[in-house]
């Protein structure tokens, strides 16, 4: 069987100790199992299929690499590693986090609501990232996405369907719309945020059916759906044929 082309014979023996380095820089050695030695110890021969003696830069007899030169090179390879590692992971975090701001914009430009009166909505924008404390309501994890959601007390009076941009957030744990005047019945597309912990949609002003999607949220420990105010103006929340055999 022909050997790889950097164990080629002829290569030289520069080449050879460039790939042995290589070899002592990942920890371990062509005979592996065994230990370094010291200098002036021959270090046991390792036959390649169609390698000649010498090919890889260990000559008959040549004493292998010192040792001592192990630990610096395995903190350069380790520090490559990390950099490499934390720009690609700043890099992607980057783009989790533009395209949930830009989610969450779209969701703040299709609600209508009262900004003389909003505490948390009219601080969005796109010159400050999602993930920063300036964004209030809004929680998200280390990656950058956005787990919590809070627009209660919001004056929010309409804008809200299932066409809305919230359902595009679907690492959603938490989500209060509690207290706000949205006029319309639940979405159904509630049922997209397979994540969601907790949903509290009281006294928000729903009003008509209770979709049965909701009862697809398998992690939902907690829901708030109740509101004096729909009763009050004679158009309270409905639960009728809510089969959850279904």
């Amino acid at each position: 069987m022909e050997a790889p082309g950097w164990l080629t014979p002829g290569v030289g023996n520069r080449a050879g100790r460039d790939i042995r380095q290589g070899l002592t820089f990942l920890g371990f050695w062509y005979g592996a199992g065994r230990d370094y030695v010291s200098p002036g110890v021959e270090t046991p021969r390792v036959s390649l299929p169609g390698v000649a003696p010498g090919a890889i830069g260990i000559a008959p007899g040549e004493t292998p690499m010192r040792n001592s030169h192990v630990p610096f090179l395995s903190i350069i390879f380790s520090y490559c590693f990390w950099i490499h590692h934390s720009v690609y992971f700043t890099r992607v975090s980057g783009q989790i986090v533009e395209d949930q701001q830009q989610s969450l914009l779209k969701l703040k430009n299709s609600l209508k609501f009262e900004h003389g009166k909003s505490s948390k909505l009219v601080y969005w924008n796109s010159s400050i990232a999602c993930c920063e404390w300036r964004w209030r309501g809004v929680a998200c994890d280390e990656e950058g996405h956005v787990i919590g959601l809070d627009l209660s007390g919001e004056s929010i009076n309409g804008g809200f369907d299932n066409s809305s941009n919230l359902f595009s957030l679907q690492n959603l744990q938490i989500l209060n719309l509690a207290d706000n005047k949205f006029s319309s019945e639940i979405p159904s597309r509630f049922n997209n945020l397979k994540n969601l912990t907790y949903l509290n949609l009281s006294n928000a002003g729903f009003m008509g059916q209770i979709p049965i999607e909701i009862s697809s949220l398998t992690r939902l420990v907690t829901l708030d759906i109740s509101s004096l105010d729909s009763y009050l103006y004679g158009q309270p929340l409905k639960l009728e044929n809510f089969d959850l055999q279904a």
